[in-house]
């Protein structure tokens, strides 16, 4: 039987809820009231936080709840499972946050592939949130047709604008299997463009129907595993202008509470669609995340790998 959510129980999916940013924005959610759907790919540390979330003594006492559900974004057949599963609970979904991130070291030159055979980082950073974030657009457009607007919030990187040893989306190989052409820091700084032009594409196609989409870098956070794995891209940030690296890093908390205004519609950002944001206000990306026409190669692509 189908669990029907109320017009004030709210329902929101965090990819990656089980760590780092995103337990901290499962936090502030269920702070807010919110249902929050923690889509981890390991459900036992999704468990774990789960039980670490309800012992805080913290200003956490709230309406919400979290519900942990297995999701391996790099598995297709994970995601649509997912998906299945959470429709059989759920009528509404009123956030989604594409969190979830992977990323081999940036010196690796040997190809980590899924099931499919696709490159890793592409297939979990962009394949599986762009297949989640597809068979989960009718649910949010009801949502918002009933209840005002709904929001996907796509966690991106200030990496995809980097020329630093690494190329412009090539979309005859994006899957980097010519010699050459694959790097860790090459497939994460695609992965990144990817989730920009995602975003975009999802802006455009759901102009009118209450359903906003953004993008957003949380900035540079030394805790995540992501930095402990990928030390050179921190060098790599002050090289390309970040002057001081107390002014690049974020702390999670920092980084969960603009990514909670801007999924949650906090004003002003109610009525925002197609932007990427960093530390609350828009910016600029890359020339090549800014081509219409590369948003729709893009979405071409990804429904043929995935289908």
């Amino acid at each position: 039987q189908k669990r029907m959510a109320t017009n004030e129980s709210k329902v929101a999916i965090v990819t990656g809820a089980n760590s780092g940013i995103g337990l901290e924005v499962t936090k502030l959610l269920a702070s807010s009231g919110f249902i929050v759907v923690m889509a981890c790919r390991s459900l036992d540390r999704a468990n774990q936080a789960v039980a670490a979330m309800q012992n805080e003594t913290t200003s956490l006492k709230s309406s919400g709840s979290f519900v942990p559900m297995q999701l391996d974004l790099s598995d297709y057949d994970s995601v649509r499972k997912f998906v299945s599963e959470f429709l059989a609970k759920f009528s509404r979904l009123d956030v989604l946050i594409n969190n979830a991130g992977y990323a081999e070291e940036f010196s690796r030159q040997q190809r980590n592939l899924n099931s499919k055979g696709h490159e890793m980082t592409i297939a979990t950073n962009h394949l599986g949130h762009f297949l989640l974030t597809k068979m989960l657009l009718q649910t949010l457009k009801d949502t918002a047709s009933r209840h005002g607007a709904a929001r996907v919030l796509i966690v991106s990187s200030d990496y995809h604008t980097y020329t630093f040893r690494v190329k412009p989306l090539d979309f005859d190989d994006l899957f980097m299997e010519k010699p050459g052409a694959y790097s860790g820091s090459q497939a994460y700084k695609n992965s990144k463009a990817m989730n920009i032009l995602h975003c975009r594409k999802l802006a455009r196609m759901l102009e009118g129907t209450g359903v906003y989409v953004n993008a957003l870098h949380p900035g540079f956070i030394p805790t995540t595993g992501f930095f402990r794995g990928c030390m050179r891209c921190f060098f790599i940030c002050c090289f390309s202008g970040f002057c001081c690296c107390c002014r690049i890093t974020r702390t999670p908390q920092e980084a969960a509470g603009h990514m909670f205004n801007i999924a949650a519609g906090v004003p002003p950002y109610e009525d925002k669609s197609g932007l990427y944001f960093y530390d609350g206000r828009s910016k600029p990306t890359s020339a090549e995340t800014s081509l219409l026409a590369n948003e729709d190669l893009l979405w071409e692509w990804s429904e043929a790998v995935t289908s």
